[in-house]
């Protein structure tokens, strides 16, 4: 105990007046979805981790239509949310904010949120890549093995997932989506990667639809 005592005080006297040690640990996950509906008004997209057995939510996030599609619907014919861009100076690209439930519509379209952009399929055939989604979280996932991505509604305090989409099994250093990706890039160290694939598809290989790539941070000190 007496020597314990005197190295404490020995750290005291070497640290600066005022020092203090800070511990973290999270995670940044990169992802490119090659498509995702934008969300309509009311709802908003969660990204989950499967960690241990158990989920845990990972963020948040709208992804918007950057001008207003009003007079050339989607398909199902649902308006989606915009950020109400002039459709001369701004690109048709849909944008990747990140939501709390106390913005509002200036904060939810606010470049400081903004977390990425959704790539697009030129003519069908040529995607253009327009830099993807990076989100940063304090939750470890280290040892996460999947990830999965839920629509909810906004204001929803919930916990649990209401409506999955998409959902992506991952490993350390290569996708498990194998077949998918018959050459596949060399192993990297540290970084788990995976596959996106709607949560539907029930194929053996289904198609991919976004790609994902988990960067663990290690413990630092800081002083």
């Amino acid at each position: 105990m007496k020597r314990h005592a005197k190295r404490l005080a020995l750290l005291a006297l070497l640290l600066p007046a005022g020092a203090c040690v800070h511990v973290s640990r999270g995670a940044i996950v990169q992802m490119n979805f090659q498509t995702l509906d934008s969300n309509v008004p009311g709802e908003h997209y969660e990204l989950y981790a499967t960690v241990n057995g158990g989920a845990v939510s990972v963020g948040h996030f709208k992804v918007l239509d950057a001008i207003d599609n009003t007079l050339a619907p989607p398909p199902d014919g649902r308006p989606r949310q915009h950020c109400g861009g002039d459709p001369l100076t701004t690109s048709n690209i849909q944008i990747v904010q990140l939501y709390d439930n106390d913005y509002d519509a200036e904060r939810q379209c606010d470049p400081g949120e903004r977390i990425g952009t959704v790539d697009k399929f030129a003519d069908g055939l040529r995607l253009i890549l327009a830099g993807g989604v990076r989100l940063d979280t304090d939750v470890d996932l280290a040892d996460a093995d999947g990830l999965f991505l839920s629509v909810e509604a906004d204001g929803d305090v919930d916990p649990r997932p209401a409506q999955r989409l998409l959902r992506a099994a991952v490993a350390r250093g290569t996708d498990p989506l194998t077949c998918a990706h018959p050459e596949a890039a060399p192993k990297r160290r540290g970084v788990l990667l995976g596959s996106f694939v709607p949560v539907s598809d029930a194929r053996e290989c289904p198609f991919p639809v976004g790609r994902v790539a988990i960067v663990p941070a290690e413990d630092e000190t800081v002083l």
